[in-house]
């Protein structure tokens, strides 16, 4: 897994392409989150480097919320990159226990 070098930013949001079993799909994780979640200041060198340095969180986030908006991207919000931390966390927990 790589970080898409094209990696795009603006007022709203990081727009990437990434892989999917599938075939690549355009995505996009939010400014917003990546100022919140990951300490980016909303500069787009910030947000694009933030969005560099932790794409394997970001990926691993979009893929598990894997639902499209309507022009067909998978927006990855605050709240997705939440949900991908509780469930790492769970299921690290539920492997050593095993």
């Amino acid at each position: 897994m790589n970080f898409d070098p094209q990696a795009k930013a603006d007022t709203a949001c990081v727009r990437f392409n990434m892989a999917y079993p599938d075939g690549d799909t355009d995505a996009a994780i939010s400014a917003k989150a990546l100022v919140e979640y990951f300490g980016a200041d909303m500069a787009p060198d910030s947000l694009v480097k933030s969005y560099r340095k932790n794409f394997r969180a970001i990926h691993a986030a979009a893929q598990q919320k894997g639902q499209p908006t309507s022009d067909g991207r998978v927006l990855v919000t605050a709240a997705d990159l939440e949900a991908w931390a509780e469930r790492t966390v769970t299921k690290s927990r539920s492997s050593a226990t095993k």
